[in-house]
């Protein structure tokens, strides 16, 4: 009998990816996002990869709360989860819009604590598992510009390392995978200009990249893991730099995005 994954975001980006890498090591899959066409394309390239091998899709949208426990319920079991899915908000906190920084939290921290607690149960009941939550290097330290985000991803990160202590009692490890960016379009979708994500190209990591990370995670203890050389530098330089300092340098970063692109100049 195959393993079971559910991994969430999974129609494109980091999450296509994982899924990708997981099906080539004979996994059985349950993709969920929002779209059913893309999550059937997938479906089908991802059958191709790999016989044998089980695919299901569940088109949620996981800040509705009752359509995720109803998923949930008819999913049955997980040995591992992927929580992938995210979004976020870059621009000034007192232009952008409010209701979508609500809905960056309502899907970040809300649905991935959700299933977290859901699955991890679950998990300690079967007497094991593993959940891996895709994180940020943005939640390391306060960023301004992309404020709500780099909360969330904080959380996240803590939230991963407390209930891998807690968990690991029962057999379950919670890891949080903590890259800084990827190309993808989460950037683009979030407001960054593409002119800036091409000029910082040699240090974002691909989504392949990032699933390599997830893979190398599998079984391992380790609560933290920051992808790439460069990334793994600016963690620890984090640690040890004043903090208003770091703050003072990721918002003199992100001010450059901002006067990049027009639509943030309000």
């Amino acid at each position: 009998m195959n393993k079971r994954a559910l991994v969430t975001g999974a129609s494109t980006g980091i999450g296509a990816s994982i899924a990708k890498k997981l099906v080539a090591n004979g996994w059985d899959l349950i993709l969920v996002a929002r779209g059913q066409a893309i999550l059937e394309q997938t479906k089908i390239d991802l059958e191709k990869i790999r016989s044998h091998v089980s695919v299901q899709i569940e088109a949620v949208d996981l800040t509705d709360e009752k359509a995720c426990a109803q998923m949930l319920d008819r999913i049955g079991r997980v040995d591992l989860l992927v929580n992938n899915a995210g979004r976020g908000v870059f621009g000034e906190a007192l232009k952008e819009s409010i209701p979508d920084m609500l809905t960056s939290i309502q899907l970040n921290c809300l649905a991935l604590t959700y299933l977290t607690l859901r699955i991890g149960r679950q998990m300690a009941s079967a007497g094991g598992g593993q959940i891996i939550n895709i994180s940020s290097l943005a939640g390391f330290i306060p960023s301004p510009y992309f404020s709500v985000y780099a909360a969330t991803k904080a959380y996240v990160t803590s939230l991963s390392e407390s209930l891998n202590y807690e968990y690991g009692r029962a057999g379950v490890k919670v890891n949080a995978i903590c890259p800084g960016g990827v190309d993808t379009t989460f950037h683009r979708t979030a407001g960054l200009d593409e002119r800036v994500i091409k000029k910082f190209g040699k240090v974002i990591l691909s989504a392949d990249e990032v699933a390599d990370s997830v893979m190398k995670t599998l079984n391992r203890d380790r609560s933290i893991t920051v992808p790439g050389l460069t990334n793994k530098a600016m963690a620890f330089l984090f640690k040890f730099l004043p903090r208003s300092l770091n703050i003072k340098n990721t918002a003199s970063f992100y001010s450059r995005y901002l006067q990049s692109n027009p639509q943030h100049l309000k």
